[in-house]
């Protein structure tokens, strides 16, 4: 059975030793938390969020987000290089485009994401002015290439070395080129600019008497795809094993079939699964949530600006 879910999925490197900044405070929110909320505003699933430095308080301050969370055991001596190479790795085959960005250059407005992502091209990167900026958008051939790569030292480098196509997306405002390195610009830039993160987010849940489905579930069942067992899936998502048996029973009860393949024992040992109708069910509300994502965002475009003023 394919894995892949999802149109696009997202990787945010937090791990760098003492060059990351997961959260320093750019307004009233992190620099992560930040990251994450403009991803899902973009109807981004999975979000990868590797994680290294202050690794406790980003998933603290991340819980209930329905983030997965990969730990660079090696942190203290990763570069962004090898964080970006974690993530893809992780996400490889699980969707058809992948958008990385470094947790210290957070200010990319969601608007800017959005038309980032209606490129096609192999390689689509943020500029401003003539500068670089994140995130970056890759497709699934180009996550390859960079993948197979053994020589390149940086992504910058990986990405030239490809020999793709790059398409440069003017952002509009130098929030995308914006780092950490540069904090005073982007205290400057937030207090001038807040109006460009004004922004719908829409959180889909499924209900009857109760709450049923909810995106930390969905990105448990995912997991369970990717590490065919419980305990590992409750590990990267920040959930109790308890916890997350009594989120699944709820949906079966709900949904009146089976979700998840329990295996005990055995030559190969005990594991979960999802069963087919788990992957369908699945797999059917990705598409059903990007479409609710695509018309928020689509609408909001259309009334934005007798809103805002």
């Amino acid at each position: 059975m394919s894995i892949q879910i999802s149109r696009v999925g997202g990787v945010i490197a937090a791990a760098g030793g003492s060059t990351a900044k997961p959260t320093l405070r750019i307004g009233s929110v992190s620099n992560v938390q930040r990251l994450v909320t403009t991803f899902q505003q973009a109807g981004i699933f999975p979000i990868v969020v590797v994680t290294g430095v202050q690794a406790d308080e980003v998933r603290y301050q991340l819980a209930g987000r329905g983030v997965v969370f990969l730990h660079h055991d090696d942190f203290a001596n990763a570069s962004l290089y090898d964080s970006a190479r974690l993530g893809f790795e992780y996400l490889r085959g699980v969707s058809g485009r992948t958008v990385f960005s470094p947790v210290n250059a957070p200010l990319t407005a969601p608007s800017c994401l959005t038309r980032l992502l209606r490129s096609r091209a192999p390689i689509a990167r943020l500029s401003h002015s003539g500068r670089g900026g994140h995130p970056v958008s890759l497709s699934h051939q180009a996550v390859e290439t960079i993948m197979r790569d053994g020589v390149s030292t940086t992504l910058r480098d990986a990405m030239a070395a490809s020999g793709l196509k790059t398409q440069w997306v003017e952002a509009g405002n130098e929030g995308a080129v914006l780092t950490v390195h540069q904090e005073r610009e982007m205290r400057r830039h937030i207090a001038a600019h807040r109006q460009d993160y004004f922004h719908p987010r829409v959180q889909v849940t499924l209900e009857n008497e109760e709450e049923v489905f909810t995106p930390r579930l969905k990105t448990l069942l995912f997991l369970l795809v990717k590490t065919r067992s419980v305990a590992a899936a409750c590990r990267q998502v920040a959930l109790s094993p308890s916890t997350a048996w009594e989120m699944t029973n709820r949906l079966e009860a709900a949904l009146g079939y089976s979700v998840v393949l329990r295996k005990r024992g055995g030559a190969s040992g005990s594991g979960s699964d999802l069963t087919p109708d788990g992957f369908a069910f699945l797999k059917a509300w990705q598409r059903y949530e990007e479409a609710v994502q695509l018309f928020a965002i689509t609408q909001f475009g259309h009334i934005r600006n007798s809103l805002i003023r």
